[in-house]
């Protein structure tokens, strides 16, 4: 069973609780002909994160986290849209994702990265207000 909740707190207290979630077994059948053992409760962190760089870096910033592109699905379509709506930003364009470079600077084994979307800044003077 899965079950999933939004947490929001300061970031040494969701470790905490995340932390006090991972000591946590329950009883589980392995194998239908063996008595029950335990099983840890995996907890699978679903994580929206804001990068924000200046724009000149965009090609870097992309080539370093690597997002795959999603979109495959109709529902992920929408979802993606929504979402993109509600954060009011673009997406990202398809031809961005083609130019990405293969790189191993970041470490992202078993951590899929999608991107969601992009947002200029407003400039001010010339400057741009990260």
């Amino acid at each position: 069973m899965h079950m999933y909740i939004l947490a929001r707190g300061i970031k040494d207290r969701l470790d905490r609780f995340v932390n006090d979630l991972l000591a946590r077994y329950y009883p589980y059948r392995y194998d239908p002909k063996k008595p029950k053992g335990k099983v840890q409760l995996a907890v699978r962190p679903v994580m929206l994160y804001e990068l924000v760089f200046p724009k000149e870096s965009y090609k870097d910033v992309l080539n370093l986290v690597q997002p795959g592109q999603g979109n495959k699905r109709p529902r992920e379509k929408k979802f993606l849209w929504t979402l993109r709506k509600i954060l009011g930003i673009k997406k990202i364009p398809d031809k961005d994702f083609k130019n990405i470079k293969p790189n191993t600077d970041i470490y992202r084994a078993m951590v899929g990265i999608l991107g969601i979307g992009i947002k200029d800044d407003p400039v001010e003077n010339g400057i741009e207000l990260l």
